[in-house]
C-alpha cells in the first residue's frame, strides 16, 4: 500500500488553519508556487500529515465580522 502524501498548511496569526495544498508526486512545481502564494499572503507554513489537516481543519472562529 502507498503512503499518503503529506500536505502544506498555512497558518494565520491566529493560529487557525487557512490553506491546505496537498503535496502531490508529479505536481511539484505548482505545489512550490501554491505554497510560495501563501508565504507571500503572510502565512506561516508547515508540512503535516493529510490525516491531521482532516482532523483540525476547521472554520476559523476568529474571522472578522462583515459588517
Amino acid at each position: 500500500m502507498e503512503a499518503e502524501p503529506k500536505s502544506y498548511i498555512g497558518r494565520k496569526s491566529c493560529g487557525c488553519i487557512a490553506f491546505v495544498c496537498v503535496n502531490t508526486p508529479g505536481q511539484k512545481m505548482e505545489v512550490a508556487r501554491t505554497v510560495a502564494k501563501a508565504l507571500r499572503d503572510g502565512l506561516t507554513i508547515e508540512l503535516v500529515e493529510t490525516e491531521y489537516v482532516r482532523q483540525n481543519f476547521k472554520r476559523c472562529p476568529h474571522r472578522e465580522s462583515k459588517t
